[in-house]
């Protein structure tokens, strides 16, 4: 028989379990959600797919912190699914339509409420956010006409006090000034500016001080009107390191296409997009080149915001050249001129709407120096002796915080003078070489072992590189990108074969361009990688990629050229192959496989591996029409 103690004793435990699992469940469900917050504030190419399945997430913890009364989360989740939804494109994900727009209107209404309830967002809150609160502050009341009033009357602008600068002349024809119209739409997001987004416009504003002056006078040598700058205020809350989940980011929020065709530099390491002046000199290219389409600078602006095809559709649709009358925009499109009205009417006039004044403009001052690539921009500061977290702020072009090697030595802003020691102290630090990498996107069954074993790297390099900091070997995750070593590869030593001995062997001559430096010209072969031929001929990856002018050592295809300097007679590694590499040579009855990269198309590839178009789809069962993705395996040969 067992006793009372012993009884009340169990039932103590067990109180005491329960409760240290509540509390671990509770603690874990705080955990996840900052780790998944941290998840979204990395930039990233996303799928449409994936962009489904993060804005469902977003919406479950923005609920969660809903129900936790913390506002901050909340907010933050809900503008993350809103904008992860306006990234998706329709046409192409497999899902049904109507599934994707019931989800879509009931995150609306859950954002309506939860702006309903909220005193104010925070300062943080974007375009997306921005524009659906003022329509849910807003919802309940009558729809009135869009078209202006009267016009109503607005009294002049207060002068800014702008920064002191330089006499700027046009360097092209002036266009014409942005008219300011007040409608009902524009007051009720001035209303919004004035109540729950006024933490926003704050923040805003402040930024503005600093921003402005550096953009004023390419406005002007661009002849846009120096209205339009309130745009890369809605655009990025001037922000200089906004980014999009439609991969639009700085100021001006270009995406990498529309970035490039204006003439920014946009790589992994270096991006001008974040660069203030190129990036505004880019915008005012691109902002001309829609008014002169247009004609209207409420259409160039919404043809800025979805595309100038959008509207051109719309425009013949609904018949009318008239902003105001375009229904079918986009939702977000129809919200984007009226805040834009709104926060430059606030701007304008600061006092009639109950904001404080302006700041003063304050001239930007900095010292600019030239330095070679390779340095880190922190190496940089203590050099010249200044904070390094001051220098790597006012060079945010520099994703990596290192100055990249691109042959030609580099712009860097200094709060003030360099020291007096300075090229001394530059020149005795070492320099960072920017490893060459690839990225592999995590697929069901993977597992690092896997990744590495196909990369013909090693799971320690994978993990010791910085970009895989949050990666989680025991825990990937579908659809997550990792960052792959290439320059890293390396190969089991085998007997070595000397360059002259592998060309005798494939009949191929060894073409020597100039005996005293001992030039050679190596021609790729199928499968071969630059990590493994930098090994067989002894010299670099980076010496390879320098003297043949490749950018990324992972794009590299079979009879390609390549002119090399070796010492000596370079050893040839990898003479037969390994037992796994025999293995997998003749695995699924001799057939081989290729694994698509991103930028590949089925005829690079078909071209790549000798195989006509036809047969490569016949051995795929693909047709012309067929989408292919980075990760997928194809059949190349039988």
């Amino acid at each position: 028989m067992i006793s009372g103690r012993t009884v009340l004793l169990a039932v103590l435990t067990a109180s005491w379990l329960m409760i240290g699992c509540t509390s671990s469940r509770q603690l874990s469900g705080t955990t996840g959600s900052q780790e998944f917050r941290d998840r979204l504030g990395q930039p990233a190419q996303l799928t449409d797919r994936e962009k489904w399945s993060l804005a469902r997430k977003s919406f479950a913890y923005a609920q969660r912190a809903e129900d936790r009364q913390n506002t901050e989360d909340a907010a933050f989740f809900y503008e993350a699914s809103l904008e992860l939804l306006g990234a998706i494109d329709l046409a192409s994900i497999d899902l049904e339509m109507h599934r994707v727009a019931s989800f879509n209107r009931q995150v609306l209404e859950s954002y309506d409420q939860f702006v309903s309830h909220t005193k104010s967002l925070p300062a943080s809150s974007g375009l997306v956010a921005v524009i659906e609160a003022g329509e849910a502050q807003h919802s309940g009341e009558e729809e009135e006409d869009d078209a202006p009033d009267e016009v109503e009357e607005i009294a002049a602008p207060k002068t800014v006090p702008e920064a002191p600068e330089l006499e700027v002349r046009p360097m092209k024809t002036p266009l014409p000034g942005v008219p300011m119209e007040i409608n009902n739409k524009v007051r009720n997001q001035i209303h919004f500016f004035q109540t729950k987004g006024n933490k926003v416009m704050h923040r805003w504003m402040e930024r503005a001080a600093i921003l402005f002056p550096r953009m004023r006078p390419i406005l002007k040598e661009e002849g846009i009107p120096q209205e339009m700058l309130y745009l890369s205020m809605i655009e990025s809350g001037l922000n200089l390191n906004a980014y999009s989940y439609a991969s639009a980011s700085g100021l001006w929020q270009f995406i990498p296409g529309t970035g490039r065709l204006y003439g920014l530099h946009i790589d992994r390491t270096y991006d001008e997009r974040r660069h203030v002046e190129l990036a505004t000199r880019a915008a005012c290219n691109y902002l001309r080149k829609l008014y002169e389409e247009f004609g209207d600078w409420y259409l160039a602006m919404a043809a800025y915001n979805c595309g100038e095809g959008r509207v051109a559709r719309d425009i013949k649709r609904c018949k009318s050249r008239n902003y105001w009358e375009l229904h079918k925009l986009p939702r977000q499109t129809r919200g984007y001129v009226p805040t834009y009205l709104a926060a430059r009417a606030i701007c304008e006039n600061p006092e009639r709407y109950g904001f404080p004044p302006l700041p003063p403009e304050q001239p930007f001052e900095c010292e600019r120096i030239y330095v070679p690539g390779g340095y880190k921009l922190e190496d940089i500061a203590r050099a010249a002796g200044h904070d390094p977290q001051t220098v790597k702020d006012l060079n945010p072009e520099f994703l990596k915080g290192i100055v990249p090697d691109r042959g030609t030595e580099m712009m860097v802003r200094l709060p003030g003078a360099v020291s007096e020691s300075f090229n001394t102290e530059l020149a005795s630090l070492p320099k960072t070489v920017i490893v060459p990498t690839s990225t592999h996107r995590v697929r069901k069954g993977d597992t690092l072992n896997k990744i590495a074993a196909k990369y013909g790297t090693s799971v320690d390099a994978i993990m010791a590189m910085a970009e895989n900091k949050r990666v989680k070997a025991r825990s990937l995750r579908v659809g997550q990108e990792i960052h792959i070593p290439v320059a890293e590869v390396r190969y089991a030593e085998e007997k070595p074969k000397t360059v002259k001995e592998v060309a005798a062997e494939r009949n191929e001559p060894v073409v020597s361009t100039e005996t005293a430096a001992n030039k050679i010209t190596y021609t790729v072969h199928k499968g071969e990688s630059l990590g493994r031929i930098s090994q067989r001929l002894g010299v670099s990856v980076d010496q390879i990629c320098r003297e043949n002018g490749i950018r990324n050592a992972s794009k590299i295809y079979p009879g390609q050229k390549l002119t090399v300097t070796v010492k000596g007679e370079p050893s040839y590694a990898d003479a037969a192959p390994k037992k796994a590499e025999k293995k997998q040579s003749t695995e699924a009855a001799g057939k081989k496989y290729y694994t698509v990269q991103r930028g590949d198309t089925m005829w690079s590839i078909a071209q790549a591996h000798g195989v006509d178009l036809q047969t490569m789809l016949k051995l795929n069962r693909l047709s012309k029409r067929s989408n292919i993705y980075p990760g997928q395996r194809l059949v190349v040969s039988k």
